[in-house]
């Protein structure tokens, strides 16, 4: 515990001065020309003009999600190019410049149904307001054998709610805090935290994936912190009590798909990367 209170103060000293650090180097998305289909299902007593109005909506909402894979995949990324690829996409959005209507049509099968084309001009729009939250943290060793302890200590810079996840090698999650035992997970601005917190009874192990090899494996801990609580996160995940894998928990990718149907200020995050090595 000595030294975890000492790697606590060191990172407390560290975030004295807490802003939000540049993302990686990367070419910035351009707008680009998508088309889209929508769809809408009607009803008897749906007036026809209603009905192509969300299916309108419907392809709109295609369109920016097709542009935002397009911006995600033009994009160069000087890291690990799978997640931080998956970190672009939670945080980037879409917004329709132009758009036309080429053309509405009914359904040949289902006259209540509709289908509405569009072709839009969608840019990128990155939130300016993503240093709202910003979260740091430190794994207390950077490299550990099979079954070592360890522990994470991380600081935020507003209240909020904070959620812990291990990612391993095979980019499968595990959701680590909090869990049906330790639910209160609040935190306060510019309070230093240590993971497991100390008298809870909980331990944190470095573990690696079933058929790992024999080499060393390196993971991920991913320390979310939302400002308001989010069932999104709570959910899908297996939890710290048994190693996982990608085929029997949810992915980076899934991750990364809740993330982005929160605001990007409503949440902040970091990365902690570590390497566990066979005993």
């Amino acid at each position: 515990m000595r030294d975890i209170k000492r790697v606590l103060f060191a990172l407390l000293m560290a975030f004295s001065s807490i802003s939000a650090q540049p993302a990686s180097a990367q070419t910035p998305p351009q707008p680009v020309w998508v088309e889209a289909v929508g769809t809408a299902i009607g009803s008897d007593f749906d007036p026809p003009v209603e009905v192509i109005g969300r299916a309108k909506a419907d392809a709109q909402r295609k369109a920016v999600e097709t542009a935002v894979g397009t911006f995600v995949k033009s994009t160069r990324l000087v890291s690990d190019r799978q997640f931080a690829s998956e970190e672009m996409y939670a945080r980037i959005r879409g917004r329709i410049d132009r758009l036309t209507v080429l053309s509405t049509d009914r359904d040949e099968s289902d006259a209540n149904t509709y289908h509405v084309r569009i072709k839009a001009l969608v840019s990128p729009v990155t939130s300016e307001a993503e240093a709202d939250i910003a979260v740091k943290a430190t794994v207390s060793k950077s490299e550990l054998l099979e079954g070592d302890a360890t522990s994470v200590v991380y600081q935020s810079s507003a209240d909020g709610y904070v959620y812990i996840f291990c990612i391993a090698t095979d980019n499968s999650v595990t959701l680590l805090f909090p869990d049906q035992s330790h639910t209160d997970n609040h935190v306060q601005a510019g309070a230093g935290y240590v993971f497991p917190p100390e008298g809870s009874g909980m331990r944190l192990s470095a573990a690696r994936i079933p058929n790992a090899g024999d080499g060393p494996a390196i993971e991920r801990i991913r320390v979310i912190v939302t400002k308001n609580r989010e069932q999104l996160l709570e959910k899908s995940f297996g939890d710290g009590s048994l190693l996982r894998t990608a085929r029997d928990t949810g992915s980076s990718g899934d991750l990364t798909r809740r993330l982005a149907q929160i605001d990007p200020t409503e949440w902040g995050d970091t990365v902690a990367t570590f390497v566990v090595r066979p005993r």
